[in-house]
């Protein structure tokens, strides 16, 4: 049996399943690939970052390698270009007394690679209930359920 908030959420989500979908869209339609030692999630952090605010969240764009400390961490990898690689963080203060929620991800994918592809891997088609995009489960797919609309977790309705 499901909590009432839990169907809350359930039914928020479903009233705004249209929505939901063109957000995740819209964000796997930029490109995102980690090309180490450099990458191109910047289009996609400014998305998030910007869409964040939207919905009321105090946002933090940082480099990773600024981070205090990071340096010295054992899993920091030297030689990386971290440069327009911004890590983005969003906080929505809850009214008190509850327990913390923390969504986190990773908005880099693959390389594209150079075979042919059938579909457009930017092309983000909504085909019936279905999104075409063949990399949109790199991470952008699982990490779009959270940070394009946190409104469902703040304000179940």
């Amino acid at each position: 049996m499901r909590s009432a908030s839990e169907q809350d959420l359930r039914s928020y989500v479903k009233s705004r399943r249209e929505r939901l979908a063109e957000l995740v869209a819209e964000l796997v339609r930029r490109p995102s690939e980690n090309k180490p030692p450099y990458g191109s999630e910047a289009e996609c952090q400014k998305f998030a970052a910007a869409h964040l605010k939207s919905c009321g969240a105090e946002v933090l764009v940082y480099e990773p390698d600024q981070a205090p400390g990071i340096r010295d961490h054992s899993l920091f990898w030297p030689g990386r270009n971290y440069k327009d690689r911004a890590n983005v963080a969003g906080t929505i203060a809850g009214s008190g007394g509850g327990r913390s929620l923390i969504l986190s991800g990773h908005i880099d994918t693959v390389p594209i690679g150079s075979e042919p592809w059938e579909h457009d891997p930017f092309g983000a088609e909504i085909i019936g209930d279905r999104l075409r995009r063949p990399r949109a489960f790199g991470r952008q797919g699982p990490r779009s359920g959270h940070p394009p609309e946190p409104r469902p977790v703040v304000h179940p309705r």
